[in-house]
């Protein structure tokens, strides 16, 4: 069994922190300076969470909920997202309108960005 991985982006700092702890619902442990020195965060609206898909792109990088991936056969750019109704982890494509599932198609996606630090490439 795999163990769930989480990694939050902070507004405040304009930073990605990988491999952060989940406390509960309401708060996160952080390693801000990879001291092994832990800080407990709670979570707010300027904090953002994402879990790992628990799979990787064609390039062997793990893919988050949140990043930008770019499917390599088709060319089309989407986010991927949780989705609660189909029980798992899809991408969203602006221009069809459409999920796909990131399980599928994970052999020709390449992870190219984040909704935090990368929105224009969904543009």
């Amino acid at each position: 069994m795999n163990n769930l991985k989480f990694r939050a982006y902070f507004e405040q700092y304009e930073r990605m922190i990988d491999n952060i702890g989940i406390i509960n619902q309401n708060m996160i442990l952080v390693d801000f300076t990879n001291s092994g020195e832990l800080e407990s965060i709670f979570i707010t609206d300027k904090i953002h969470v994402m879990q790992s898909t628990g799979l990787l792109d064609k390039n062997g990088v793990e893919i988050f909920e949140g990043d930008i991936v770019r499917n390599t056969q088709t060319g089309s750019v989407g986010r991927v997202h949780w989705c609660v109704h189909n029980t798992g982890f899809f991408y969203y494509v602006e221009k069809d309108k459409k999920d796909y599932t990131v399980f599928r198609a994970k052999y020709n996606l390449e992870v190219i960005g984040n909704i935090y630090e990368n929105k224009e490439l969904l543009r």
